[in-house]
């Protein structure tokens, strides 16, 4: 085998078999939050019947729900009134143990980075989101894929914030 070429590893484990199979959207946008719902759903056709997708459109419910009840990942809007995606985080950030996020957003890319500086924090454009490229940043933020090659066609609409 030429050790250049490497074979893509196989994923044998869902991200969700051994959290909670509950997700929270949070999006100001109802039309956003059933789009992403949809998406979410696409990426994991398998386990379409036993995933728990809530959903909100207001940061503090989402501070609320994220207290009463676990879930396995959060995918979370960055421009909301009242309690923003980013105040969202600085809470989570300051809570023991919380689940990990992924920020969507329309947001311009460099702006996004610029505001989540550091934080390690995943961000993909929802307005060029896909099934594949939300799949990827999942299985990345769970540590069970290796990170994403730059400069590929499925690189459009990633961002992430680099420690």
């Amino acid at each position: 085998m030429n050790p250049a070429i490497v074979p893509a590893p196989q994923l044998s484990r869902s991200p969700f078999e051994d959290r909670p199979r509950r997700v929270l959207i949070v999006d100001d946008n109802e039309v956003d939050q059933e789009l992403t719902v949809e998406l979410l759903r696409r990426a994991w056709p398998l386990e379409r019947s036993s995933l728990i997708v809530d959903q909100t459109g207001d940061g503090f419910e989402a501070l609320r729900r994220l207290r009463a009840t676990k879930y396995a990942l959060v995918l979370l809007d960055w421009n909301m009134p009242g309690v923003s995606g980013a105040d969202v985080l600085r809470v989570l950030r300051t809570w023991t143990a919380h689940p990990p996020a992924i920020v969507l957003s329309g947001v311009p890319p460099e702006r996004l980075r610029s505001e989540l500086g550091g934080t390690g924090i995943a961000s993909l454009d929802k307005n060029t989101l896909t099934p594949a490229a939300l799949r990827r940043e999942v299985l990345i933020t769970f540590g069970l894929a290796g990170p994403w090659p730059t400069g590929l066609p499925s690189d459009e609409g990633r961002e992430r914030a680099v420690s």
